[in-house]
Order: structure tokens, then sequence, then C-alpha cells
């Protein structure tokens, strides 16, 4: 049952099926059709070469495979796989660092922050530079105000920020995960931006995010 005023998860009922042993077989491939062209873009476009990018479809459906009865529908599904997607592209990230810092070659580049720069062997920035304790300080409650505020917004208006904004998927492409028009994906994010705007300060500009167009 959906609470009032939330709106169904177009892939629950798929889900529930695969979680009741009905129909595992054609329910996968019916969620492998529907959300790999995404994932692929979502792989490729942070620098994965094509072979990489199916590797890494192939591994977050075998963990969605393994981990699918503890999804309790909190989230949209399609949210938790993007999440599993984006632990996979952050653990790859890490590997090939690793590697890089045993003198292997590695053709996926990626901007790092402070860090990673530190941990790949380059100079780290001079501390003097950086930002106080008290301004890292400052910086983390702004955060955290902000994803208290994108907390409060109305369901699918949440999924679609939060696609938007931590999975970096394009207005198209979000609109596509949640099976709804792009015209409602730009009209929840131009509400969004305003009800986040009132709630929480723009930290970083993210919030500037929310109305660029990336069709």
């Amino acid at each position: 049952m959906t609470a009032p005023g939330e709106e169904e998860d177009p892939f629950g009922s798929i889900v529930r099926e695969i979680q009741q042993g009905r129909h595992i077989e054609p329910n996968y491939e019916r969620l492998a059709q529907y959300l790999r062209p995404a994932l692929r873009r979502y792989f490729t476009s942070r620098g994965f070469p094509p072979e990489d990018v199916e590797d890494l479809c192939q591994e977050v459906f075998l963990k969605v495979a393994k981990s699918i009865q503890s999804f309790e529908g909190r989230s949209r599904f399609v949210c938790w796989i993007f999440e599993i997607a984006h632990n996979l592209y952050a653990n790859e990230l890490r590997r090939r660092a690793a590697e890089m810092r045993q003198g292997q070659e590695i053709p996926l580049m990626e901007e790092q922050g402070p860090e990673e720069e530190d941990r790949r062997g380059r100079a780290p920035a001079l501390s003097a530079g950086g930002p106080s304790p008290y301004e890292e300080a400052e910086c983390r409650e702004r955060m955290a105000k902000l994803r208290a505020a994108i907390a409060t917004l109305p369901p699918q208006m949440r999924q679609c920020v939060y696609l938007r904004i931590y999975q970096d998927l394009k207005f198209r492409e979000v609109a596509e995960v949640m099976n709804v028009s792009l015209d409602t994906v730009k009209a929840h994010l131009g509400e969004a931006k305003k009800r986040l705007r009132q709630l929480a300060s723009n930290e970083g500009g993210i919030l500037g995010r929310l109305d660029e167009n990336h069709e």
C-alpha cells in the first residue's frame, strides 16, 4: 500500500514479485531492460571504456540479486540501485588509485580531493591555503542542513533531487529511471529549488544544479 500523498514506486510491483519468489527470471530481465541503459550512461559519463561499463552494469545486477530481499521500500528502488552503482564506482576508483601507487598506468582519470591527490604522490596543497577547522565545521553544518531540507520534500520530488544532485543524472535520465515525463522532472526540480532556498543555504552552489538543463 502507498501512503496518502505518496506516489507508487514504478518498480515496486516487480521487486515485490521477486522477493516473493514469483517470475524471478523475467522480472530481473524487466529491471535490466528499464535500468541498464541509464546505468550504462552513468558509468560512461565517468570515463569508463565500454567493456568496463558492461562489467560494472553486470556487477550492479549481481549485487541487486544478492541483496534484493533486504530492500524495504523506504526509498524508491531506482535510488537504491543507483546507490549500489555509486558504491561500485567509488570502489573502482579506489582500486585504480591503489594500482597507480604501485606504478601501474591506469587510463581512467578522475578529479580528486587533496587527500586523494596526496595518495597519488602529487604535492599536497599548502595547509595555509586550505579552510580552517572552523570553516570545515561550518561547511559540514550547512551540508547537513541542506540534506535535512531535502528530506522534507515530497517523495517523488525528493527522489528527483537525489538523482540529479547526488547521482549526477541528466534531466531526461531522471525521467527515464523514475518512469515519469521530462516535464514532471523539470517541475519537481524547479519547485524543489524554491523550497530548499528557503530552508537551507546554497552550499557550494549545489542548488544551481536543479535548474541546469542537461537534455
